[in-house]
């Protein structure tokens, strides 16, 4: 009988071990599935609002793009109202044509007149056929800029599908940690029987000391799998600093492009403004210089 109760009393004292090794396991595994539960939510956070600054930066860019529009339909009306400026110029030379008869003493100073015309509409030649050259280039710059901004927008949704990931690996977190819930209710009924037993063995509690000694034994272990573990974790955080970094360095990189795509087009547009100068300019002094040529030749005959 003796052994009999002793094999018993040893079966009880092995079962509440397990149960003890049970609850150990269970409460460790409930809070690594916090700390990743929210190491992740944190990590969502950070995503959402770098995506959300991403949209905000593109919702400017399109306003830029809209006041630029609205600046080129300004000019073109500006442009009309300059050629009807100089429709109005065109008749005051008609009434100035009038009036050359006046100026039949003056043949020799005309052709001196023709000879600088000539040569001025030679150099405003040269320097519209350098602007043309000049426009072409910046155009050139312009279509590279916005390579780089689509570039730009490529990144941007590859971001968004690593943050599509992370969601759903969240929602997977969520369902282990529910799993371990039920599990821990269940143990907890189990360890609520198992207390009710632990009144009547309390003589027995040589044989749980040496256990007790097997379960140091144990922690130790566990302690040292808990600091390979928070090691893994450092690399991850030095992982999420460099994916951070890289997003800054994306973010300035469009910027800058950004900048150089504003200044292209207001040298391109200033540019544009000049050469179209330029031509008004050519073509007022190609026809005084075939007016010229014309009351040269009435003279002369």
């Amino acid at each position: 009988m003796e052994n009999r109760y002793r094999m018993l009393s040893d079966d009880k004292a092995r079962g509440e071990h397990e149960a003890r090794l049970r609850l150990d396991r269970g409460c460790d595994e409930i809070s690594d599935s916090r700390r990743t539960l929210e190491e992740l939510k944190f990590l969502i956070a950070e995503k959402t609002k770098i995506g959300c600054n991403l949209i905000d930066e593109l919702q400017r860019c399109k306003r830029a793009l809209d006041e630029k529009a609205y600046e080129a339909a300004r000019l073109k009306e500006e442009v009309c109202c300059k050629n009807e400026q100089v429709r109005h110029d065109h008749e005051s030379l008609n009434a100035v044509q009038a009036d050359v008869e006046q100026v039949k003493t003056q043949r020799a100073e005309m052709c001196r007149e023709i000879l600088r015309l000539r040569q001025c509409t030679d150099k405003k030649c040269h320097e519209a056929h350098h602007q043309d050259e000049v426009l072409k280039k910046l155009s050139a710059d312009c279509a590279r800029t916005e390579d780089r901004i689509a570039d730009l927008n490529q990144i941007i949704d590859v971001r968004n599908h690593e943050i599509s990931c992370k969601k759903h690996a969240l929602d997977e977190c969520t369902l282990d940690l529910s799993r371990t819930r039920e599990c821990n209710s269940k143990t907890g009924t189990d360890v609520a029987a198992l207390k009710r037993e632990t009144d009547r063995v309390n003589h027995e509690c040589h044989d749980i000391n040496r256990e007790l000694s097997c379960t140091e034994k144990r922690n130790s272990d566990l302690t040292h799998r808990i600091g390979n573990a928070e090691k893994a974790l450092n690399n991850l955080e030095h992982g999420l600093c460099d994916v951070r970094k890289d997003i800054d360095c994306q973010r300035n990189q469009n910027t800058n492009a950004r900048r150089l795509n504003e200044d292209l087009h207001h040298e391109r547009e200033a540019i544009g403004r000049h050469a179209s100068v330029l031509e008004h300019q050519n073509t007022d002094l190609s026809k005084e210089l075939d007016h010229f040529v014309h009351t040269d030749e009435v003279l002369r005959h």
